[in-house]
């Protein structure tokens, strides 16, 4: 692949794709994180060195002038933000892809920003979880030509990228309403295992859930569900923000959306990336027993 990649953002889903990237032969990668700031820049640049040849940029401006694609991968909450910030230095040499999870109205406003520049703009929605998968998780993209080029060229560097079509705002969508499911099921596991810790009950609960809905494994799900929380529950509670947008602006009243969105919010609130590390391996055994810390009630 004969282009630069460029990050803006550098968390989880940007240090996948970029070690990913590495493997497959993409020797020119840049990446710009807000957190950096917080870093000395040799900090950052050994941060970088242990991705295998990243380099760090001061800058988004920096960033933008030396990166042919820009891949913008921050939290929901701050993609306009990133957005705006990169738009003064984009040219239309620049492709701008966004996969930030976000509804479909803020997408077509992030794409109108980033037009003024004239600069490519091309949505992309993340549907499934990147640490599982890696640089082979599905990617929907929409947008035209640009769109149709950038899956082109993402593939040739070893992703799994899909042109879903040319209608800005389609891509996410289909991302917005899978989370319905996916981070429904992740605030009901949590309220369940929430409660029946309190018994000591919650592997029979699981077991007794398996009987009847088999196959999924419910104990490994749970455990998955848990520990994704623990670590990324503010994003993903701001997601199911953007999903209650995305059915408000349908006409869909949100109740499920808006209930999961507090319920995830709420376990967030409790710092238990602090207590407990930002390991994907946690345990919902782990989690509830240092929430309740107190003996498992007599029934």
């Amino acid at each position: 692949m004969d282009q630069t990649i460029g990050f803006i953002g550098f968390g989880e889903v940007g240090r996948t794709f970029a070690l990913g990237l590495r493997e497959h032969g993409v020797n020119r990668i840049l990446a710009y994180d807000r957190t950096f700031a917080d870093l000395s820049f040799s900090q950052s640049a050994s941060h970088a060195e242990r991705l295998k040849g990243v380099t760090i940029c001061r800058t988004v401006e920096q960033l933008v002038d030396s990166s042919d694609l820009v891949l913008s991968v921050v939290t929901s909450d701050t993609a306009l933000d990133a957005a705006r910030k990169a738009l003064p230095h984009l040219t239309p040499r620049n492709t701008f892809i966004d996969f930030n999870s976000v509804s479909p109205d803020l997408k077509r406003t992030i794409g109108d920003t980033i037009a003024l520049s004239g600069a490519k703009y091309v949505e992309a929605a993340i549907m499934a979880a990147v640490p599982s998968l890696g640089l082979r998780v599905p990617i929907l993209v929409c947008g035209g030509a640009a769109a149709r080029k950038a899956a082109e060229d993402l593939n040739t560097a070893g992703m799994n990228v899909e042109f879903f079509g040319e209608k800005i705002g389609r891509a996410s969508a289909a991302k917005m309403f899978r989370s319905i499911i996916v981070k429904g099921l992740e605030a009901l596991i949590l309220e369940c295992l929430l409660a029946a810790s309190r018994y000591d009950v919650c592997d029979e609960v699981l077991d007794y859930v398996e009987a009847g809905y088999p196959g999924l494994g419910w104990r490994k799900t749970a455990n998955f569900l848990v520990g994704r929380s623990v670590i990324h529950g503010a994003r993903r509670s701001h997601e199911m923000v953007e999903v209650a947008a995305t059915l408000r602006a349908i006409g869909i009243d949100p109740l499920m959306s808006i209930a999961a969105s507090k319920r995830l919010r709420e376990f967030a609130d409790l710092n238990l990336k602090e207590r407990l590390g930002s390991r994907a391996s946690v345990s919902y055994d782990e989690v509830f027993e240092l929430l309740n810390g107190e003996p498992v009630i007599a029934v």
